[in-house]
């Protein structure tokens, strides 16, 4: 296997990502997944195809946390010393289905497929990952055929799409908790002086999910295809929520 640049994806890379995952975030080359891998003391290199991992203290679940898709991230060490950590977060080099071509700040991502991939070479040759905040100009881009699939459709545009031929929305469920955290402020200081933003008090007129009635909004949307299933989630005003005055 190898990395879309052409380096071998061996145990020296596996060595050279663990060690710094491993390594506290304030220092050189330290990583802020330290807390979920600090417990790893030692990685060797045994030969180009295998590791030897020696932990701090027993740590059974070790391998699950190397199976996520948030840190343990395999990166090319020939490469990532060459160009440092910031040259890789601005061309990143992976192993993947598909590789990138060119990236614009605020714009777009342009992705080709890596015919040398192991699991083989993925049927959609090019993607285009344009970033469109606006809701309404995403929606007149997929219904000018300018885009094939969006995501974060507005909930008042489902009818409009799916009365559309060529075009479908998906319903999909979210797993996504959103967690405001506030920390290392003194009482009555800074935006806590305004007892408006005191714990307790929160945004006006705030939304809540109410499971009883239809939610029209959806997660993304696509052409071609069959207009899918309701879903049985709403959206809707609570009066119990007292408004801020």
């Amino acid at each position: 296997m190898k990395f879309h640049n052409g380096e071998p994806f061996d145990s020296r890379s596996v060595k050279f990502t663990l060690e710094r995952l491993s390594t506290p975030g304030d220092k050189a080359g330290g990583h802020v997944m330290v807390s979920s891998f600090g417990g790893i003391e030692r990685v060797d290199a045994v030969d180009p195809l295998t590791v030897t991992i020696k932990t701090r203290r027993p740590d059974p679940v070790l391998p699950a946390r190397l199976a996520q898709t948030f840190g343990a991230q395999m990166i090319p060490a020939q490469y990532t010393t060459k160009v440092g950590y910031p040259g890789l977060a601005k061309n990143p080099v992976g192993t993947g289905p598909y590789k990138l071509v060119q990236w614009l700040k605020d714009d777009r991502a342009i992705l080709e497929a890596n015919k040398d991939y192991w699991g083989g070479t993925p049927a959609i040759e090019r993607v285009v990952w344009r970033v469109i905040p606006d809701d309404l100009a995403r929606v007149s881009a997929l219904q000018a055929g300018e885009v094939q699939v969006i995501v974060r459709v507005p909930p008042d545009q489902v009818p409009a799409i799916e009365k559309r031929g060529g075009m479908r929305v998906e319903r999909v469920l979210g797993n996504v908790t959103n967690v405001f955290t506030v920390c290392g402020i003194k009482k009555d200081t800074g935006p806590l002086a305004d007892k408006r933003n005191a714990p307790g008090h929160r945004v006006r007129d705030r939304p809540e999910v109410d499971d009883r009635q239809s939610l029209q909004g959806a997660r993304r949307a696509a052409r071609p295809g069959k207009r899918p299933a309701p879903t049985s989630a709403s959206i809707r005003r609570s009066s119990r929520i007292p408004t801020i005055p």
